[in-house]
């Protein structure tokens, strides 16, 4: 998909450095993968100890393999 924006050259070009990344789109692409790669960790980070396993299925779980 084709868009326009504008961004901080400045930043934009420590993108390109950090990453090594000539193209700008493709620069772009990865922070904001990157950006939500992070935010689904973040999600699923929060989310530690809600769920609980008993010993009948955690021995299942080991018997299987």
């Amino acid at each position: 998909m084709r868009t326009t924006i504008t961004l901080d050259q400045n930043i934009l070009g420590n993108l390109q450095r950090e990453t090594g990344i000539k193209s700008k789109s493709r620069a772009v692409l990865l922070a904001i993968e990157d950006f939500l790669r992070r935010r689904r960790l973040k999600k699923v980070l929060n989310r530690c100890g809600e769920y609980r396993f008993d010993s009948e299925t955690a021995d299942r779980r080991h018997h299987e393999r």
